[in-house]
């Protein structure tokens, strides 16, 4: 029986050549890396992790959820720089 996976850390060949290249090209765009995010994961669980994005993601003008990929508020429309 095949073995059902739901997070890339608890696959055999983590990090696989496929999740490197998305990461590097995270990394030189939105200066985030993918391989990092889920050790860290990995380290200190999905509640301390889920906490932390929501805080780091989250608008200062009025508390919903900025768009990673353009650091924009999904609400507001307010950019939230590096």
């Amino acid at each position: 029986m095949e073995q059902s996976l739901n997070l890339c850390y608890e696959c055999s060949t983590f990090p696989c050549t496929r999740l490197k290249r998305l990461d590097k090209n995270y990394q030189q765009r939105y200066h985030v890396s993918l391989i990092e995010n889920a050790r860290y994961l990995q380290n200190v669980g999905s509640d301390q992790y889920l906490h932390e994005e929501h805080e780091k993601w989250r608008c200062v003008a009025c508390g919903s959820v900025v768009c990673l990929h353009d650091r924009v508020c999904s609400e507001c429309g307010k950019f939230m720089p590096e």
